[in-house]
């Protein structure tokens, strides 16, 4: 507290001194606001004590000092919501934006508001957003969150980055694949850039990755939350600390967005007669209004219980929570270069992981921790992840790569995945005609606008070719959504019952094609009554809604992009169904199987040398169809 009130004092002797100037000199009354806001703005951080308070001072003289540099701030520093505003107010960087990347949309758009909050401003205003097709920005915009995906996408437009006079690269130990290519592209343009600024931060106690890649870089370290957080290795369940701790909210930690929406209804139904809580799911597939819900107090009484993914685990400060459930566990996607696929795994999380999982519930008090795993487990942890360069197919990475005018063989990656892996992913590229002779094709540019599997992109192009491209956008929104459309949870009569409504869309050609079935019995209910039929149905009304959410951002990069306008109409199933099918056997041909006589022996990858099970929620067997071929979308382990 001693830095962070040395800190304060130093700002309101400055402050003394623009008064002092002021008093002989005219001003107008905008100057005054300023002052008053500025004035404002300095007692609340000082309330607030974030430990990154402290060092302001140091922050701004060496980014001012240093190209680039690297601050490491623990859970709690406050490291992504202050330091855009200390460089805003310097003044040094007011010719251009300060721009700070994401790895997910509710954390930029979380982040923004809270920021432009604080800075007495609205979204949009002086503090703005932009992700994927949805943005709040103006030309007053001086300071912009964004996904990482968003300004790789500006390198495309301006490789120099010319718009941007301070690029801060949030949440950098996460690693994601955009991450690490945007880390490489703006490498690239620093030589012709002398007056940007480059700030790398990350949760991890590890910098060295950063430091090597850019070449001996400054560290600074910001200490975490100031308060203590109880881990208990326990086997408490979210329902147990509702109904035997004190207040305070509870943050619940699960692998996907179907998890947290099935866990959501089920805590609600075993706690029918129980009206003391409210239960908020958060993750990356919610409208941007529904995500902004966990943020608000809960009413009076009442304890709010947020069941979320990985996404509440950095950047975003979730009010009130006191008390963490910790499963332990993330469902992420993992390629076997061998086999070539991907497979859903649902694995530990690092050490790092559950350390920024535990400190949610130390932020403003002290908490506690319920982890449901054993203190062993947790020792046996890696203590970082694995970065997802090196753990995915590479084919968005390098369609995107080339569409930037890179070659991927000499790209100056964070931390090179292996050349095999690489190969193989051009020969996908390859034969999917995204790529020929070493560079993009038109389909390849086409493809490289959307945001998706290239495999996918293909498909969405041959389908628009073939009058199909809506069907054909529901299809790949649905597999891109986290899980199923349908839900199975309750008493075994409500378990029979969801089995029941969904053999009413079961289709034979496999379960896209019955998930398209719900969508076009869905897409024709009233707006009012969508909500109704989704329980009735036993139908996951947000994923659901995710699904059309995507499809029609889509639609936009289509109509922007590529100058193609789509109507939003689904045709008559009898004339497009078949038209689909054959083309995703044409599509996925790689991903063909065939059947090996009998159930358990289930199905052999032709072109993969491997078997498979078909998974015991597919709509196959309730229709008691075991097809001789079909094409496998995602391997579950």
């Amino acid at each position: 507290m001693e830095s962070q009130t040395s800190e304060f004092k130093s700002f309101i002797k400055s402050f003394h001194c623009k008064l002092e100037k002021l008093k002989n000199s005219s001003f107008n009354e905008q100057e005054l606001l300023e002052l008053e806001t500025s004035f404002k703005s300095e007692c609340d951080r000082f309330a607030a004590a974030l430990p990154i308070y402290a060092c302001r001072t140091e922050i701004c003289t060496m980014i001012y000092k240093y190209q680039t540099s690297v601050i490491l701030g623990e859970t709690g520093s406050g490291k992504s919501t202050q330091v855009v505003q200390y460089l805003y107010q310097t003044g040094i960087y007011s010719e251009g934006i300060i721009i700070c990347t994401q790895p997910r949309k509710v954390a930029a758009i979380s982040l923004a508001t809270r920021v432009a909050k604080e800075m007495s401003s609205n979204v949009g205003n002086l503090v703005g957003y932009q992700v994927g097709m949805q943005s709040k920005k103006s030309k007053d915009t001086k300071i912009l969150y964004v996904t990482d995906h968003v300004l790789l996408n500006e390198c495309l437009r301006d490789p120099h980055l010319s718009l941007f006079s301070c690029i801060i690269i949030d949440e950098a130990h996460e690693r994601s694949i955009f991450t690490d290519l945007l880390l490489g592209m703006i490498k690239k343009c620093l030589p012709s850039r002398p007056d940007l600024r480059v700030v790398v931060t990350s949760a991890t106690i590890d910098p060295d990755v950063f430091v090597r890649f850019f070449g001996e870089c400054p560290v600074l370290s910001v200490s975490g939350r100031t308060f203590p957080v109880d881990v208990e290795w326990t086997l408490e369940k979210a329902i147990d600390v509702h109904l035997r701790e004190d207040k305070g909210d509870i943050l619940v930690f699960l692998t996907s967005p179907l998890e947290v929406e099935k866990s959501c209804k089920q805590f609600e139904d075993k706690l029918r007669g129980y009206r003391d809580f409210i239960c908020l799911p958060l993750h990356g597939k919610l409208q941007a209004n529904e995500q902004q819900r966990v943020f608000n107090p809960a009413s009076h009484g009442k304890r709010k219980i947020v069941f979320a993914t990985n996404s509440a685990e950095t950047s975003i400060t979730i009010p009130g929570i006191k008390y963490v459930v910790d499963s332990g566990r993330i469902k992420e996607m993992q390629f076997d270069p061998k086999k070539n696929i991907s497979s859903l795994v649902v694995t530990l999380v690092t050490q790092s992981s559950a350390n920024q999982r535990s400190g949610r519930a130390g932020r403003t008090a002290p908490g506690k921790c319920f982890r449901l795993y054993s203190e062993n487990e947790y020792k046996k942890m890696n203590v970082c992840s694995t970065p997802e360069i090196l753990r995915v197919n590479l084919g968005q990475a390098i369609l995107k790569l080339m569409e930037l005018g890179v070659d991927p063989i000499s790209f100056d990656f964070v931390e090179s995945p292996p050349r095999h892996q690489l190969t193989n992913a051009m020969e996908t590229l390859v034969s999917i005609g995204a790529v020929s002779d070493g560079m993009l094709t038109d389909i390849g540019k086409w493809i490289a606008k959307l945001p998706f599997d290239p495999i996918f992109g293909a498909f969405i192009h041959d389908a628009i070719e073939c009058d199909v491209g809506i069907e054909a956008l529901i299809l790949t929104a649905c597999c891109g959504s986290g899980g199923s459309l349908f839900y199975r949870s309750g008493t075994l009569a409500d378990k029979t019952n969801a089995d029941k409504m969904k053999i009413r869309f079961s289709h034979q050609g496999g379960d896209v094609m019955t998930m398209l079935n719900a969508y076009r019995e869905w897409h024709v209910q009233p707006e009012n009554s969508k909500g109704k039929w989704c329980a009735q149905n036993y139908v996951n009304g947000k994923t659901i809604k995710a699904v059309r959410e995507t499809a029609t951002e889509v639609l936009s990069i289509l109509r922007k992009e590529l100058q193609i306008i789509l109507e939003f109409k689904l045709s008559d199933p009898e004339k497009v169904d078949l038209i689909l099918q054959k083309m995703i056997f044409k599509t996925f041909k790689h991903n063909i199987c065939h059947f090996l006589g009998h159930e358990r022996a289930g199905y052999h990858v032709i072109h993969k040398a491997h078997d498979v099970c078909l998974f015991p929620s597919s709509s196959l067997p309730s229709l008691g169809l075991k097809p001789e071929w079909l094409v496998i979308e995602q391997v579950l382990k």
